[in-house]
């Protein structure tokens, strides 16, 4: 991917984003009104050849984000069948071994949650794959537009002229590359619904359904199920909470939307949240509780019995 220096260094005026030093000062322009985020764009009046051989370069570029971002995509799919066929076998030949015994819905139950909490991190990583898939295929489209053919428009819509195609294209650039947000119509929604109609909708129900068939038959008479069940809810309440507050899933209208203190940036250096980490102790802390909760109580029983009688 094409360094942020170096971007700014080859682009000439006209293509540099609002916060470039050298850029001559931003005019209001009511083409760039759809814009989420930051100010407005205006199209220069006469066109650059060395942008037009940066905007060559950046085609290309964006080609091989494409085909990176997708390759990556399948990876993260593919590392999630992994898994859960790794974990059935596993529990299969347990099974077979054992059949019919506490032990072995013990393990399939462990199995189906450590199974589950793997394929939910995947599942966030393949949200983000998704994202730069999308965000490239829409910096390539509006290379096109601009220079190739202009796209057809809407029914009652007259075709766009050059400088709006161009503009449009500048807008993209600044939301999507610098800023490094999803696309406008990727909403949060979006992301979870298309990704979970890429496979990953069987790969979190298949080891949920385990789970609760299991689950209902050992968690009142295992401390371990009972930890596992809390580890696996804390995670899925880690994960979502990052999710929906994490700047990396944002597009440019949400972004601008936010306050200004959890309005981070992203590109070039992105920063994450220390909360992470913590929820993700307090989850392991409280877990380990639960987990050993039998064994702590006989210990506290005679201490509290002792200082408080």
């Amino acid at each position: 991917m094409l360094s942020h220096a170096g971007v700014r260094a080859r682009m000439p005026e006209e293509a540099r984003p609002p916060n470039s030093q050298t850029s001559a000062p931003i005019q209001p322009s009511p083409l760039a009104a759809g814009s989420g985020s930051g100010p407005a764009l205006e199209v220069p009046p006469t066109p650059s050849a060395d942008f037009e051989k940066w905007l060559e370069h950046f085609y290309k570029e964006c080609g091989r984000e494409v085909t990176l971002a997708y390759t990556t995509l399948n990876q993260m799919k593919n590392w999630a069948v992994l898994i859960v066929a790794a974990v059935v076998s596993a529990v299969v030949s347990l099974n077979k071994a054992n059949p019919a015994s506490s032990d072995s819905e013990l393990a399939i139950y462990s199995g189906s949650l450590i199974v589950y909490v793997f394929v939910l991190r995947f599942f966030i990583r393949a949200i983000l794959c998704y994202i730069n898939l999308v965000r490239w295929n829409n910096l390539q489209h509006a290379v096109i537009a601009y220079k190739l053919v202009q796209p057809t428009p809407r029914a009652g819509a007259s075709p766009k002229a050059t400088d709006e195609l161009k503009l449009d294209l500048l807008t993209k650039i600044q939301d999507l590359y610098f800023s490094w947000r999803a696309p406008s119509r990727l909403t949060r929604k979006t992301q979870l619904v298309s990704n979970l109609k890429l496979g990953f909708a069987l790969l979190l129900a298949l080891p949920v359904f385990f789970a609760v068939m299991t689950g209902s038959r050992i968690l009142a008479d295992s401390t371990i199920a009972r930890g596992l069940t809390v580890f696996a809810i804390g995670c899925t309440l880690v994960e979502m909470l990052d999710f929906w507050r994490g700047g990396w899933f944002d597009t440019p209208e949400t972004h601008a939307a936010r306050k200004r203190g959890n309005a981070r940036e992203i590109f070039p250096t992105p920063v994450s949240d220390k909360e992470y980490l913590l929820y993700w102790l307090a989850n392991v802390l409280i877990s380990v509780i639960v987990g050993f909760w039998p064994q702590i109580n006989d210990a506290l029983c005679p201490w509290v019995t002792a200082n408080f009688r």
